[in-house]
């Protein structure tokens, strides 16, 4: 994991405002200022706004859900990028107020056998 293995995980080693344990989660580089996964929402365009800069390509899946006593999650998008996006969720796409999710996974551009991050 971009050699952190020494890393406390409850400081902030690069300073980006992300303890080094959600680094690792979120496959993001503890030791990069730049590489920080932030979520931002604009509720009153009905938009969110996800910046993602990464060096490896991820898989970003967003997903939605009316409430917490529904069946799950519905995946709004999937979006395979290296770099910054914007997803818009256009009034009336979800049809009400509700919860998002952001899930980041790896992906394998080269189809090796390897993640493009465990390259």
């Amino acid at each position: 994991m971009y050699r952190s293995g020494t890393l406390a995980p409850d400081e902030d080693t690069d300073g980006d405002g992300m303890i080094n344990r959600t680094e690792a989660l979120s496959r993001t580089n503890p030791l990069d200022t730049e590489s920080v996964l932030s979520l931002n929402l604009e509720s009153d365009a009905g938009r969110i706004r996800l910046w993602c800069p990464m060096q490896n390509p991820k898989r970003y899946d967003i997903l939605f859900r009316g409430d917490f006593s529904s069946a799950g999650w519905t995946t709004l998008a999937s979006i395979v990028t290296a770099e910054s996006f914007l997803f818009e969720d256009v009034a009336g796409a979800t049809g009400a107020a509700g919860f998002y999710q952001l899930a980041v996974s790896d992906v394998n551009t080269d189809s090796d056998g390897l993640t493009d991050w465990e390259e």
